[in-house]
């Protein structure tokens, strides 16, 4: 959509550069990176590069075939690996909400709360209801401002919020706002000034020929963390909001997100897109054409740099 006042612009950004985006309380790596070797050592491990961070690292080590396993890499550039890791499944995604840090199981819909000084396993809530059929897929999850947990899922038109005490206290029928196969493909979540930003991919799961092809420009949903307000939709320029959302340093209220579309077609209409949460606009800020690709992640630095995977 094209907003009536474009608000901050973004000049086209650097080269395409893969970033770790830092998040408060540490930075994040979903991926084997550094001295990381993909593997749970069965003692626990300590390797150390030639680097220095100007803070720690959690590194998350996945293998979708097997297993995953998380490891803290400090600010000397050590990596430790815990003795049989956090027993986490195939495939998992890392997040910090709330100064919280999460890994969330998807394979096993599971959402463990980390101790990042210990990689100790906090609390775990189970994104799925007694009864519930299907595999749920939990996509990622945000604190907000009462400490409930906000959970988005891939595979089931619902987000689920729980209580402090891990119950759940409130469902987000997602139903309404899907396309045709009746499931809007929920991913990404960010609370911003009292309000829930859920990215909705819309793509299509029953195509043939395709996996997953998107059904048109994919939208964020503002759900106010109050019931008694209205949600409303935010139309994005993009398809398949993709990844995490990255908040602009110099103001939170902006939110960025990669719109790939689908992967290895670049198409104008795709690329990174950048919502503002107080008006309720989404503009494209450099499309797939000018970055030579398709986006995966996103890193805004400054109003004048951004970065991204391709």
């Amino acid at each position: 959509m094209t907003p009536a006042d474009p608000g901050p612009t973004l000049p086209p950004m650097r080269a395409p550069t893969p970033l770790a985006a830092c998040l408060f309380p540490t930075c994040l790596l979903p991926t084997c990176l550094l001295a990381a070797g993909c593997v749970t050592p069965e003692t626990t491990a300590t390797t150390c590069a030639d680097i220095a961070l100007a803070q720690p690292l959690l590194v998350l080590e996945g293998d979708l075939r097997t297993t995953s396993g998380l490891g803290r890499v400090d600010a000397e550039g050590c990596l430790t690996e815990v003795a049989g890791g956090l027993a986490l499944g195939s495939d998992t995604w890392l997040a910090v909400s709330g100064g919280q840090a999460y890994v969330l199981d998807r394979t096993e819909a599971l959402a463990h709360r980390i101790d990042p000084a210990s990689l100790e396993i906090l609390e775990s809530v189970r994104a799925q209801e007694d009864g519930e059929g299907g595999r749920p897929n939990p996509q990622d999850i945000a604190v907000d401002e009462a400490g409930r947990r906000w959970v988005t899922r891939f595979d089931q038109p619902l987000v689920l919020v729980f209580g402090p005490d891990g119950s759940i206290e409130r469902r987000i029928d997602l139903a309404p706002y899907a396309d045709a196969d009746g499931n809007p493909e929920a991913s990404a979540i960010r609370v911003v000034d009292g309000v829930a930003h859920v990215a909705l991919e819309k793509l299509d799961a029953q195509a043939e020929g395709s996996i997953y092809p998107p059904t048109g420009p994919g939208a964020v949903l503002a759900i106010p963390t109050d019931p008694a307000a209205s949600i409303q939709a935010i139309d994005l320029a993009g398809q398949n909001p993709f990844g995490r959302f990255a908040a602009a340093p110099w103001d939170p209220r902006l939110l960025a997100v990669a719109t790939p579309g689908e992967f290895g077609a670049i198409t104008p209409g795709d690329g990174i897109d950048l919502i503002d949460t107080a008006s309720g606009q989404a503009r494209q800020i450099i499309s797939e054409e000018a970055l030579g690709g398709s986006a995966t992640e996103v890193a805004l630095v400054g109003p004048n740099e951004a970065y991204a995977i391709v």
